[in-house]
């Protein structure tokens, strides 16, 4: 909830909703079709990362990014270098060739996340649109 709250281009046309989270959560990790990496500290939360798998046009799979979080306490910290690492990781046992890493404007952690990938040899392929219906 935090990590939509946080940010300006989702929350204005998706207002968080605990149980619709839940039930997302719930399918998407339960079912194995979205992996969600959880860092944990001192037995607390700390920061998350998931992806979903697409072969839709090609035997060949790609990781999707879904989300990347850490709150506020530990970004620019170690965590959201092993998160990335370990989806990273987790997506090419999986069989994913390449990873695709929609990153949306608004957020004030969009330089930050872009020279974060950067760093794990990621290169910018295009843009987000999106249209308001």
């Amino acid at each position: 909830m935090t990590l939509l709250q946080e940010s300006p281009t989702y929350n204005k046309l998706f207002p968080c909703d605990p149980v619709a989270t839940s039930k997302y959560l719930t399918a998407a990790i339960g079912n194995g079709v979205c992996p969600h990496i959880v860092a944990v500290h001192s037995g607390d939360i700390v920061g998350v990362i998931s992806y979903s798998l697409d072969g839709s046009f090609s035997d060949n799979k790609c990781a999707v990014l879904g989300e990347i979080f850490a709150y506020s306490a530990y970004r620019f910290t170690p965590v959201g270098r092993m998160l990335v690492w370990a989806a990273m990781d987790l997506a090419k046992g999986d069989g994913a060739v390449a990873m695709h890493i929609p990153i949306a404007g608004g957020h004030e952690a969009v330089p930050t996340l872009k020279n974060l990938f950067r760093k794990f040899g990621a290169e910018e392929i295009g843009v987000i649109m999106r249209k308001v219906l």
